[in-house]
């Protein structure tokens, strides 16, 4: 696939993408761990608090008893009952023959198997394929050191969830629901900030690299940024900038020097060929060989203009000679002797 067939995105799009990813990435995190791990401490602690109430509730019932006529306060046993009843616990109170004493399923049979189909639905709207059921745990009744019956605790085990419990899950869901919402909207604002900040040197950049394409060398990129990287690209533009602006410099005044350089042996050739034809000079040796050192002086102008060409595609090497400034003196003399003398 060539580059150009490849799809481009803006700087700000792709920020903005990889910081809705990432708030995707940690908000799905935090979920899964929440779900996994603190519902799962959640469900230890529901399990043992279970356990504390059942031993707590047999303590209350154990308290119940009257060693002076081996008798119960049926009356308080009775209410220790509802109340268990009210907190999804079924309770069957038996003295040490096995006679009932309280029975919360004789009491209201009714609301006993109403609770236990509410925990069974409640159960099943969280975890479909839960693998519990009514459970009965047997714990004895002693009164000191003396035992004196049984109470049975019937409930929904392992454990289950009840309304306020269930309505815990559901808000701490919803948190993280409305965390995922603010995330994400977070996730656009920082990626749309952070993409102006990178993209607004760079598109400065880009702007002043155009302009020095198209000769424009004195722009400048005055944008400060804290970026290495990007401090280091608007540098190398704007020396770039002015690099190419000082060899556009340099090309303009060799233009103006060749043709100076040029001009100058031709004004000669025409000004000593004129003075011939118009018979003030005679077209002696002398004055050819004049003209003829002029014509060798334009080739020699070539001959460095080539060579400096030669140079700038090459590494140059130096090459000393000796040069007599002298005789050149003498040369310049004469080739402008014929102005001097119409002056």
């Amino acid at each position: 696939m060539a580059v150009s067939d490849l799809k481009k995105y803006k700087l700000r799009t792709r920020l903005s993408l990889a910081y809705i990813f990432l708030a995707l990435f940690l908000v799905a995190l935090i979920s899964i761990l929440s779900n996994v791990f603190l519902e799962k401490h959640f469900q230890d602690y529901i399990i043992k608090q279970q356990a504390t109430k059942n031993m707590d509730i047999a303590s209350l019932i154990s308290q119940q008893y009257n060693d002076a006529d081996n008798s119960w306060r049926k009356t308080v046993v009775e209410n220790i009952g509802i109340n268990a009843l009210e907190q999804g616990l079924i309770v069957k109170v038996k003295d040490k023959p096995g006679n009932i004493i309280w029975d919360a399923t004789v009491h209201n049979s009714g609301l006993c198997n109403q609770m236990i189909t509410h925990m069974s639905q409640n159960m099943a709207s969280r975890y479909p394929r839960f693998a519990g059921g009514y459970k009965v745990n047997s714990y004895p009744l002693k009164h000191g050191a003396k035992l004196v019956g049984n109470v049975e605790i019937g409930y929904y085990g392992p454990f289950y969830y009840n309304d306020n419990d269930l309505a815990f899950i559901n808000a701490l869901n919803k948190i993280l629901g409305m965390a995922a919402t603010f995330s994400l909207l977070l996730a656009l604002l920082l990626g749309a900030l952070t993409a102006k900040r990178f993209s607004a040197p760079i598109s400065s950049a880009v702007e002043a690299a155009r302009d020095i394409s198209r000769g424009h060398y004195n722009h400048r990129i005055t944008d400060i940024s804290n970026t290495t990287e990007i401090d280091e690209l608007t540098s190398t533009v704007n020396d770039l900038a002015e690099g190419l602006g000082k060899q556009e410099k340099l090309r303009r005044r060799l233009t103006a020097n060749v043709a100076h350089e040029l001009r100058t042996p031709l004004a000669t050739l025409q000004s000593h060929m004129e003075a011939m034809i118009d018979g003030i000079w005679e077209p002696d040796s002398s004055r050819l060989k004049s003209c003829h050192e002029e014509i060798m002086r334009l080739n020699r102008l070539v001959g460095d203009l080539e060579n400096l060409a030669r140079y700038e595609s090459e590494d140059p090497v130096i090459r000393r000679e000796n040069f007599d400034l002298s005789e050149l003196t003498r040369h310049i003399i004469k080739n402008y002797e014929a102005e001097f003398a119409n002056k």
